[in-house]
């Protein structure tokens, strides 16, 4: 499944930087090595990577420099203004680019040689806005795991989106300049599912796009130090219903929200309050700003609350009636802790 074209020699004589590759990282230099040897290879030359590091300090700069030695594609670039993150990394790679293309790549992925070569002459044939290319999963080098990030269907793409069933990484896309100018910025208030937010707006400006199977890129499934770190925690919850009817309010504006689609945003602001919650009074403000963003009925609401009420209070009945019986449930094991 792997893309295996040769250098279309209109494409390889451009001169100067035509695809802007842009890599936010923070402090993880062991994989970002690879990453960047990714690209070296690549058999298209007129690129440029501008790595934008979140956490900048004199020795990350100075091991890029020692990384990228002798080849002045590689710019490095210090993260300038808050807050801290993958967005506003990636907007400030898009403030500094020079290409015409624009490719997001992760610090810990990596691109087959062939991937930017690919992805212009698809670009170049059809005129599009962005066209989208297969990721494959890998663990310490390509090839090892067969499993796709995602697959592409004939579904709707919104929808999939919608639902949390990504159908694209961040890396799968080749994005025209023009087009990432009329998306705008990433949103730099998102604390984590920055990709799911960008990409819903791409889709709801309905620009021209194609998806294309063939794999051309890696996701290391393994990833420590992610910028993204702490999906379940309460104020990343608390983020994500605010991005959610922020959303909301996009697929309205465009006319766009469909009964579906509104109930697809419903189940996930049902998981985030009732699932991935702890806090019973964090859930309610989730579940409260659910209704509040009309992503649920009045009917849905009050139809949760109850069942989602009776579910936790038998919970707790059958948590007191085995503490009753069985005094011993209350022990607690200490295998892998740390002994003081």
């Amino acid at each position: 499944m792997k893309m295996k074209r040769s250098v279309n020699p209109e494409i390889q004589s451009k001169e100067g930087c035509l695809v802007s590759v842009i890599i936010p990282t923070k402090e993880r230099l062991h994989l970002l090595r690879e990453t960047l040897a990714s690209l070296s290879q690549q058999t298209f030359m007129g690129w440029e990577a501008l790595i934008v590091d979140d956490v900048p300090n004199d020795q990350t700069k100075k091991l890029l420099a020692t990384l990228t030695a002798g080849d002045s594609r590689f710019r490095y670039l210090p993260r300038t203004h808050q807050p801290p993150g993958a967005s506003s990394c990636r907007n400030i790679g898009i403030s500094q680019a020079c290409g015409d293309y624009v490719v997001f790549l992760d610090s810990d992925d990596l691109l087959a040689p062939e991937c930017l070569c690919g992805r212009l002459e698809v670009m170049y044939q059809g005129n599009w806005d962005y066209a989208v290319f297969l990721t494959q999963v890998f663990h310490l080098k390509p090839g090892d795991d067969s499993r796709l990030w995602n697959e592409f269907n004939p579904g709707d793409d919104l929808e999939r989106f919608l639902a949390l069933d990504m159908p694209w990484s961040t890396t799968g896309p080749m994005w025209r300049r023009e087009a990432l100018e009329r998306i705008g910025p990433w949103d730099e208030s998102c604390e984590s599912a920055q990709d799911w937010e960008f990409h819903i707006r791409a889709l709801a400006l309905r620009l021209h796009y194609t998806k294309i199977s063939s794999v051309d890129s890696f996701w290391r499934e393994s990833r420590p130090g992610s910028i993204s770190d702490g999906w379940g925690e309460t104020a990343n919850l608390l983020n994500r219903s605010a991005m959610i009817g922020r959303v909301s309010g996009i697929l309205r504006q465009q006319g766009m929200m469909t009964s579906s689609r509104r109930r697809r945003l419903a189940v996930t602001c049902h998981k985030n309050a009732f699932v991935l919650c702890p806090d019973n009074r964090v859930a309610l403000q989730i579940w409260n700003d659910a209704r509040r963003y009309r992503v649920v009925t009045g009917y849905e609401w009050l139809l949760l609350m109850v069942s989602e009420g009776l579910f936790r209070m038998v919970r707790k009945c059958h948590r007191r009636a085995l503490a009753l019986m069985y005094p011993e449930s209350a022990f607690r094991s200490t295998h892998l802790k740390v002994l003081k």
